[in-house]
């Protein structure tokens, strides 16, 4: 049995019309695989069916592993003249589950290396020592360049993902600062309301708490009103309506609406009656 570890197992199948070499990583370097007893390259006699896809099931045979071919990797040096010979080697990758195999043509890879240093596919020790290690580095280089704009789009998309969310918060932020100004800018003004509330209504401090008052006005703080307080004068609440009528309209509107979202029994005097008193009041 071919010894496994965690880290996929390599190996490397070169194919001719008329011949197959199968080659197994070992530490840095290779290794040929006789899978028929073979040493180097095995000749693909006429006649035999399916030369390839048997190899494949001798090393799955002997690599024994539930996962069948999909704990290897394999990569796939073609000569264009076998190409006819890849249909059926990739259903047979297919049926023993190896999902990780890469094809390169042999031409373009021999001329590359035989630039570097001149050599003949006959000779087992060159094909493990230059051709194999320049196919290495020429897979890697197609792996790099799949998954380069994957993880490139990838990081993109969580830039993406993270400007949003920072835009996103800072809109939250804005929009509560926003509401806390609008909600202030809808408050009347503390000492106004409190000057007329005891002209507006009959015995108010009578009706509702300072305190009370001072949390329907969104503050901590309570009013400090005299108990008992003293009812005004009828000459006192007329002088108050014509101060009220001489303020701005902005601030009228405000006191007007804070005191008609008021749900306490409280009674309007005759003389406010047609500032407060809605349609539907």
């Amino acid at each position: 049995m071919i010894e496994m570890t965690e880290k996929p197992s390599t190996f490397a199948l070169v194919i001719e019309p008329h011949r197959v070499a199968f080659f197994e990583q070992f530490g840095t370097g290779w290794r040929g695989l006789g899978l028929s007893g073979e040493k180097g390259w095995l000749s693909i006699e006429a006649g035999i069916a399916d030369p390839v896809p048997r190899r494949l099931q001798t090393l799955n045979d002997r690599i024994n592993s539930e996962h069948q071919l999909g704990c290897c990797r394999i990569w796939v040096l073609c000569a264009e003249a076998a190409y006819p010979q890849l249909p059926i080697l990739v259903q047979a990758l297919t049926d023993l589950r190896c999902r990780q195999w890469q094809l390169l043509q042999l031409e373009p890879l021999l001329a590359n290396v035989m630039a570097v240093l001149p050599g003949d596919l006959d000779d087992t020790q060159w094909l493990r020592e230059l051709l194999l290690p320049r196919a290495m580095v020429l897979f890697q280089d197609v792996a790099n360049d799949i998954d380069e704009p994957a993880e490139l789009a990838r990081q993109q998309a969580e830039h993406d993902l993270n400007q949003l969310q920072r835009e996103l918060l800072t809109l939250q932020q804005e929009k509560r600062q926003l509401q806390a100004t609008l909600s202030s800018a809808m408050q009347p003004d503390r000492e106004l309301l409190l000057s007329f509330l005891p002209v507006f209504f009959e015995n108010f401090w009578s009706s509702i708490s300072p305190a009370d008052v001072g949390l329907l006005m969104g503050q901590l703080t309570m009013p400090e009103i005299p108990s008992p307080f003293p009812e005004p004068a009828e000459n006192t609440v007329l002088t108050m309506k014509r101060r009220f009528l001489a303020l701005p309209l902005a601030e009228r509107e405000k006191i007007i609406r804070w005191c008609r979202s008021l749900s306490h029994p409280l009674k309007v005097r005759n003389t406010f009656k047609d500032l407060l008193l809605d349609t539907d009041r």
